[in-house]
């Protein structure tokens, strides 16, 4: 049995890709949050669901509650051998049904983005600190995305070692129908993709500053374009107003892949990305790949061999790895093949062979 939210993101593929490849031997149960993304992916793999309304992102008592017992009514009804809990909120509500079942249940937990790490939650994080310490003795084995991950843990004194295990997302690319010549960069435009929920965590400011430092005859052959929507939409949209910036809003997966194929390049501008996903899905579309070397993506990238990383929020860095990539079409072509061979180091079936002895054990 899995247990996640249901809104478009990295962790909900992730829960996509397990069931992809775990359902033809093991029954699979997701239980999740409201969100037509996660429903619509899993109905098209034949894997069952049940969708908990009251499954919400941010802390709300009484919602919590209702969705604790919601959840804990499904656990005794489909009796699982495994719950495999992602993101913080249902490792903490899956952990505190385990004590309640009535049987005994494996707790596997992979909180892709450790809650008191989160920029989002900062005001938060001494509490989510002491929850995460908390329930950690009710975790049987917690599945890390990155190095990183597990080195923060044991740093904050979360978990213990022996129960920890980093195993990497793996990631296929699916089939995607291409976009429409009207929709492809003029050939003289070099094209920067940007793919993601807009919030703050994710600093498209950094992106905006950087394009706004470019000198002018280069942006008059330079367009970013963002595809995602969030909070932060309408702001971002008025700070970039006047430069080559194309918003797309949110789109699904297949059509995200579609406009990251179009470009020359790709930009995750994270203050903290646990893994990145959507690095992998860049360079296996064979689009070179900028990043902030923080989390996840410094563990997948080698700087100037298969990608370029820049300090995190330093929009002149930035700045000049754009017009690295510009300016050096040798270097481009290298990024690109190299980053197509680091992308084949992430197969799915690792990863799911590795969950399924965890499962097991």
């Amino acid at each position: 049995m899995v247990i996640t939210s249901g809104i478009i993101g990295g962790s909900q593929q992730h829960v996509v890709d397990i069931c992809s490849q775990l359902r033809h031997d093991h029954e699979i149960l997701v239980a999740c949050g409201e969100g037509s993304y996660l429903a619509d992916a899993l109905d098209r793999l034949g894997v069952a669901r049940e969708v908990v309304p009251d499954f919400v992102r941010p802390i709300d008592p009484k919602r919590d509650w209702r969705a604790l017992t919601s959840l804990l009514g499904i656990v005794r009804r489909f009796r699982p051998d495994v719950i495999h809990a992602h993101t913080s909120k249902a490792g903490a509500l899956a952990r505190l049904i385990s004590p309640l079942a009535g049987f005994g249940v494996r707790i596997v937990y992979t909180p892709h983005n450790w809650a008191f790490n989160n920029p989002n939650n900062a005001g938060n994080a001494r509490v989510n600190l002491w929850i995460e310490r908390g329930l950690a003795r009710l975790t049987d084995a917690t599945v890390l995305v990155s190095e990183a991950e597990m080195k923060l843990a044991l740093q904050k004194g979360v978990g213990r070692r022996s129960r920890m295990h980093v195993i990497y997302s793996g990631r296929k690319i699916p089939e995607f129908e291409f976009l429409p010549p009207q929709e492809q960069a003029p050939e003289q435009v070099f094209r920067l993709t940007w793919v993601g929920r807009l919030e703050g965590h994710k600093d498209p400011d950094t992106v905006i500053a950087a394009v706004r430092l470019l000198p002018p005859d280069v942006l008059d052959r330079f367009e970013l374009v963002i595809v995602g929507g969030g909070a932060e939409a309408e702001r971002i949209g008025k700070i970039s107003a006047g430069l080559p910036v194309r918003m797309i809003g949110a789109r699904d997966n297949t059509t995200a892949l579609a406009w990251m194929a179009s470009g020359n390049a790709f930009v995750l501008s994270s203050r903290y990305e646990p893994f990145g996903l959507v690095v992998l899905e860049a360079m296996g579309l064979g689009i070179p790949v900028i990043a902030s070397a923080e989390g996840g993506p410094s563990e997948i990238i080698r700087d100037g061999v298969n990608g370029l990383l820049f300090p995190q929020g330093d929009a002149y860095a930035l700045r000049d790895a754009i017009l690295k990539l510009m300016m050096d079409p040798e270097l481009h072509d290298r990024l690109r093949l190299n980053g197509l061979r680091r992308f084949e180091d992430f197969p799915t079936d690792r990863m799911s062979e590795r969950l399924r002895r965890l499962y097991a054990s």
